[in-house]
């Protein structure tokens, strides 16, 4: 496979890592972006898409360069065929990273989750956040690194230690109305989990879970792919 630099021309992912060449990156921090480009950061992460039929749901999720900047600056791509079997893909912004809040004051002794970058499998099932409202919640173990500076920039990467486990880590709604003019930081909103950053965005991303679990009542886990712009 030709290399350019540290990255694979062919597929725009670091063989090294789980980080998304430049212009690949550019491309899937969009509002609007095209299934191919998705399909191209799944197999250069060493992955095929899941393609089992009809809402077969791939989750992938790209995290923006930007450390600590306490917005919902990230993507995450719902990758599917529809019903005439074309590929297609639903996107909406969220944080993967813990806000602000979290970063200064710990919930737990060891640091704030923040969620390690790579492909965490079955991670999660349909569900309620906090026992609430519905959620895609945590079902498998995660690898987290533990960010325990108490300041507002994001630790990833040595030194900072990692753990794996179960840690509540779901995805779920955030406000529930967005302001494009007056957009809401992330504060208190995520403690480690992934989280929308509008709420009708969510609701339709779990509509089209639900229709994964219709389709195919015995798939009831969601697997997700996390990588680095």
């Amino acid at each position: 496979m030709e290399a350019f630099g540290p990255c694979a021309r062919v597929t725009g992912v670091c063989m090294s890592s789980y980080t998304l060449a430049p212009d690949l990156a550019k491309k899937l921090l969009q509002d609007q972006v095209a299934p191919d480009d998705v399909i191209a950061a799944i197999r250069g992460a060493g992955r095929e898409p899941f393609d089992g039929g009809p809402f077969d749901m791939n989750l992938v999720a790209v995290r923006h360069p930007g450390r600590g900047e306490n917005r919902f600056n990230d993507k995450m791509h719902l990758l599917y065929r529809g019903a005439d079997k074309a590929w297609e893909v639903f996107t909406l912004a969220v944080t993967t990273d813990p806000g602000a809040t979290y970063l200064k004051s710990p919930s737990r002794p060891n640091g704030t989750a923040i969620i390690k970058a790579g492909f965490h499998a079955k991670l999660w099932k349909l569900g309620l956040h906090k026992g609430e409202k519905r959620a895609l919640v945590q079902a498998a173990p995660v690898t987290v690194w533990r960010d325990n500076d108490r300041d507002a920039e994001l630790d990833i990467g040595a030194p900072t230690s990692t753990e794996t486990g179960s840690f509540g880590i779901n995805f779920h709604r955030g406000p529930s109305r967005h302001d494009p003019a007056h957009p809401s930081p992330v504060n208190n909103w995520s403690a480690g989990c992934v989280v929308a950053q509008e709420e009708q965005e969510f609701l339709d991303a779990l509509a089209l879970c639900d229709l994964q679990r219709l389709t195919h009542p015995s798939w009831q886990t969601f697997s997700l792919l996390l990588l680095e712009a």
